[in-house]
């Protein structure tokens, strides 16, 4: 349920992102542990802001060596007064398979699925979080605003994959089997679920690769 951009694929290093320094890589790293820690259920849109804070402070932990270039809440109008507004636009290297990858970001205590075993299900703010990405998905797909995304973005990208970031790996693993059934029952399978552990999980690796490189 990861879309290949995200994984962690053997391939030439673009030497750009060693100007980031190990120490600081690995000061991101302990202040995004410390981030969830601290992460309540109130205040949730404060909550979400402070994780903003961090991505837009720390690029590297969303952009590693995977993304050349990134847009933070990129407006993109559907008329003179309304607009969409993803959280965060990254731009792939040319190697591959999207030009373009939209990331919302939600909180990491939220759940996948009702804790019932009757009918199983998932909760219905996940279905709003499903719903706001398919937005951005139509407008981006449109060609009736195909004058804006060009002068959003420089370019009018054809290949996009959609990911969503929240809740906890051990959530979405012990409830795997009914998220994707019902991904696949709604047809959502376009959206990309990726969990807060997940992201740290590839900025570790990330962090590995640096310190090989300083050794060679």
């Amino acid at each position: 349920m990861l879309s290949e951009n995200f994984k962690l694929i053997p391939r030439k290093l673009n030497y750009y992102w060693l100007a980031d320094n190990k120490r600081q890589i690995e000061t991101a790293i302990d202040e995004y542990i410390k981030l969830l820690k601290r992460t309540h259920r109130q205040n949730k849109l404060k909550e979400e802001k402070l994780y903003h804070k961090f991505f837009n402070e720390n690029s590297f932990f969303l952009k590693r060596d995977n993304y050349t270039k990134s847009w933070y809440e990129q407006r993109l109008h559907y008329n003179t007064k309304n607009y969409h507004e993803p959280d965060y636009s990254l731009q792939p290297n040319t190697n591959y398979q999207t030009d373009l990858n939209i990331l919302e970001v939600k909180l990491p205590n939220e759940g996948f699925v009702k804790k019932t075993t009757f009918h199983p299900n998932l909760y219905s703010r996940v279905f709003g979080h499903l719903g706001q990405i398919n937005d951005y998905k139509e407008y981006l797909e449109s060609e009736q605003y195909d004058d804006i995304i060009r002068a959003k973005y420089g370019w009018r990208p054809t290949k996009i994959s959609f990911h969503l970031l929240m809740g906890r790996k051990r959530d979405k693993d012990d409830n795997l089997e009914v998220i994707e059934k019902r991904v696949r029952h709604f047809s959502q399978g376009h959206i990309y679920l990726m969990t807060y552990d997940e992201l740290l999980e590839y900025q570790v690796k990330y962090l590995e690769r640096v310190g090989l490189l300083e050794i060679q």
